[in-house]
């Protein structure tokens, strides 16, 4: 995430909401969950559904506010 940061003040992850393990290990490094049920082009989420993730730099909360 160092990498990430110092390119960008915010990182965006996509998980699986069957990979429980992995959701828990991107919450424990920052990341909060946007949204869920979304398109990705040319990614599919096998029997799950997706979960977008993003950590910010400045560790603000990461839910939109709109």
């Amino acid at each position: 995430m160092a990498w990430a940061f110092e390119r960008a003040p915010e990182v965006w992850d996509l998980g699986n909401t069957r990979n429980a393990p992995s959701l828990a290990l991107h919450a424990k490094v920052g990341f909060v969950e946007v949204t869920q049920g979304f398109f990705c082009r040319d990614v599919s989420f096998a029997g799950g559904v997706g979960v977008l993730g993003r950590a910010k730099l400045d560790g603000a909360a990461s839910r939109p506010t709109h």
